[in-house]
């Protein structure tokens, strides 16, 4: 069987809204908005945009509102992605974005609350993620949907052979964990959240490594603008930190998932030829995850701009 080179779930997609406005908001301000930016996305899918930069054939999955499918079908053919996600009854979420001078916030709304059971197959979502060597699973789950999904897939894949990596939170990352992916890319509030502890010093970031390497084989432990932590759990044993490097930050939606598309993309073989942990694969990882920083909503940046970025950071540290 030929299969593709990634599969990508996205069980909530969204269109991504980013708004300026002119000031943080205070208790009872009226403010006025300036520029809207619109994307499609929802974190499996900018995980498959990413990935389809870098030349990947991608199959996407999971679920997609009738209503407002249109846009995320003009999104997938324009990018190349074979689509097989299951049209549920209703919208996709819109979330929005709000960004100032003095900050930015983000208001993420659930996905599909109306959903039933009766309305999709996790069979065939599974189906689909057979036909690639790696499936990416990304993002919430509906309330409808059973907290070990990601666990049930996970096993389905790995009882084909093939190759799972997630990037989820709470009760669905807990119950993921239970079926060892191959990669997790928890933040440290997420990983926090999961160890039911603070994470505070280079100390706690340490343990919480070790303790979700028995779960995993190797974790990335996204922090925030500092860069990223990657513990290869299941080979070298090595704890590793790659800095980010400084960019003008303009909206961070999406960033998360293009440095999980981009270490995807080269730890599973399709640019290195193995699974190795390298300077220069960290270094283009959090290149992609800044680089994409740069731009409003959860648009991929060039990868010139990526491997540029990732050069620098490797010069620098070899300094």
């Amino acid at each position: 069987m030929n299969r593709l080179d990634f599969a990508t779930i996205t069980m909530s997609p969204a269109i991504d809204t980013t708004l300026e406005i002119e000031a943080f908001p205070t208790d009872n301000a009226v403010i006025k908005a300036g520029r809207e930016v619109y994307s499609v996305g929802g974190k499996g899918l900018n995980s498959a945009h990413w990935l389809s930069v870098r030349g990947a054939d991608v199959l996407v999955t999971g679920l997609l509102g009738k209503e407002n499918a249109a846009d995320f079908e003009a999104f997938m053919h324009e990018n190349n992605l074979v689509d097989e996600f299951i049209r549920v009854p209703g919208y996709s979420r819109i979330n929005v974005m709000f960004v100032s001078p003095g900050g930015l916030f983000k208001v993420n709304r659930s996905g599909f609350p109306d959903l039933t059971p009766e309305q999709y197959s996790i069979q065939a979502i599974i189906d689909s993620c057979k036909k690639a060597n790696t499936c990416i699973m990304a993002g919430s789950l509906p309330k409808a949907m059973p907290e070990d999904v990601y666990a049930q897939i996970i096993e389905a894949l790995h009882s084909a052979g093939l190759a799972a990596v997630l990037d989820a939170s709470g009760k669905a990352f807990a119950a993921g964990l239970e079926a060892m992916p191959d990669v997790i890319k928890p933040n440290r509030q997420e990983c926090a959240e999961y160890l039911g502890k603070s994470i505070n010093s280079e100390h706690d970031v340490f343990a919480a490594l070790e303790a979700l390497g028995k779960k995993a084989k190797l974790v990335i432990l996204s922090d925030s603008s500092n860069g990223c932590w990657f513990f290869d759990a299941a080979g070298s044993g090595e704890i590793k930190f790659m800095a980010a490097p400084e960019v003008e930050v303009v909206d961070t939606t999406g960033a998360g998932d293009a440095l999980l598309a981009e270490f995807s993309y080269r730890y599973f073989g399709l640019a290195s030829g193995e699974r190795k942990l390298s300077e220069e694969l960290m270094a283009h990882a959090v290149a992609a995850g800044s680089a994409t920083c740069t731009l409003p909503g959860a648009r991929a940046p060039s990868a010139a701009f990526v491997d540029n970025l990732a050069k620098n950071l490797m010069l620098k540290k070899e300094q």
